[in-house]
């Protein structure tokens, strides 16, 4: 069942395009945060257990913590074996119950928003509404643009989820599975709104123009728009490719970037080709994407106020590249609510994280570890002293 998780690493190897080899590096503006990086070093962590049953994995792709204030704070997550949602209690790690749905039904995401549940289905192209006993079905269609499919996530991420606002937009992050030439290229979209009243979509980011320039493989690596939403409702996006993160202000549509790279990455090379639709050989991707350095999710902790930052270093070992996994080493970037560089940490590269599934939680940042235990849900949750 672990076999699943690690598919994600393995859509890169799909079609790639635009050729060019170039690297992105820092604007000058940014060296002196590059000369001298603020290594936190009052860092603890603990060690989250939850026992399964005999149909669960011990390595998922979507979980959540709930805190509703009042009531106790749970840990939920998808199995989606059984296509059930478990709850579990955060602090004693006992399981409470599970909502199972139908098969015919099959969840790869959700979103819980006080009384709304909100599932998504990348086989069926749909979104579910369940209010109470009560329950809505939204259709999202496939775009098709010159041959390139540009859909939902297949495999939404914790990371990376749908996210439902207050007004009832709901914000998608965009996907294309293949980097193929278009002929709008420059104009290759990130995210999606849909008010769930009107059931109306509208397209409002897209990729910045110079990364579209460049070829970046394709897959869940480069060409994967990360997601958040800040304190203030705006949503916080984050592009494997891009020091800069991108604050889209839903009020009056303005996109605005900040730098919030780590001082470890000096540059990101794109793949290095001058094909614009070439099958690569899928060994030559995968090892230019473990020796290259990327940036992947952004997570909002509104218990301490701050943004942690994924940044992915190259896999420097110099035997041969494991075929299964994801082994660069994690740092995470730490950030002030105005984005303002406060410090970075570097995880212990023995450990086995699966950080595609990490949130935040009452007691600061956990990350998934898969130690090989085939009964119990780990994770480690680590307070950054800032």
């Amino acid at each position: 069942m672990r076999a699943r998780v690690f598919f994600l690493f393995f859509i890169l190897l799909l079609n790639c395009s635009i050729g060019c080899d170039v690297a992105i590096q820092h604007p000058p503006v940014i060296k002196n945060m590059v000369a001298c990086i603020n290594s936190l070093k009052d860092v603890s962590f603990t060690e989250h257990l939850f026992q399964l049953d005999s149909i669960s994995s011990p390595v998922i792709t979507f979980g959540k913590i709930i805190d509703q204030g009042s009531e106790p704070t749970v840990l939920s997550f998808l199995n989606e074996w059984d296509n059930s949602i478990y709850f579990y209690d955060y602090l004693s790690g006992k399981y409470i119950e599970k909502r199972t749905f139908p098969h015919s039904w099959p969840i790869q995401g959700y979103e819980i928003q006080k009384d709304t549940l909100l599932l998504y289905s990348y086989d069926r192209e749909e979104l579910m509404l369940i209010f109470g006993d009560n329950s809505r079905t939204l259709q999202i269609t496939r775009e098709q643009n010159n041959g390139n499919s540009l859909l939902l996530m297949p495999f939404l991420m914790t990371r990376s989820p749908i996210i439902l606002c207050k007004n009832g937009q709901i914000v998608m992050p965009l996907f294309s599975p293949g980097a193929i030439r278009l002929e709008d290229e420059k104009k290759r979209k990130a995210i999606r709104l849909l008010d769930s009243k009107s059931e109306i979509f509208r397209d409002c980011v897209l990729f910045p123009e110079y990364a579209m320039e460049m070829n970046w493989g394709g897959g869940l690596t480069y060409l994967q728009p990360y997601i958040e939403q800040g304190p203030s409702g705006n949503i916080v996006i984050s592009f494997s490719f891009s020091h800069d993160i991108y604050e889209y202000i839903l009020d009056s549509d303005e996109l605005l970037s900040y730098y919030a790279g780590s001082g470890r990455i000096n540059s990101i090379s794109s793949f290095k080709t001058h094909s614009y639709r070439t099958v690569q050989d899928k060994s030559s991707l995968w090892e230019w994407y473990m020796r290259n350095p990327s940036y992947e999710g952004i997570l909002y902790d509104k218990y301490r106020h701050c943004y942690y930052r994924f940044a992915r270093l190259p896999y420097s070992e110099k035997e041969s590249i494991p075929l299964f996994g994801n082994h660069k080493p994690v740092v995470i970037v730490v950030l002030d609510e105005n984005f303002n560089y406060i410090g970075e940490r570097c995880l212990k590269s023995d450990v086995p994280y699966n950080s595609f599934c990490s949130f935040v939680s009452p007691g600061g940042l956990m990350i998934q570890v898969d130690d090989g235990r085939e009964d119990q849900l780990c994770f480690h949750e680590y307070s950054f002293n800032i």
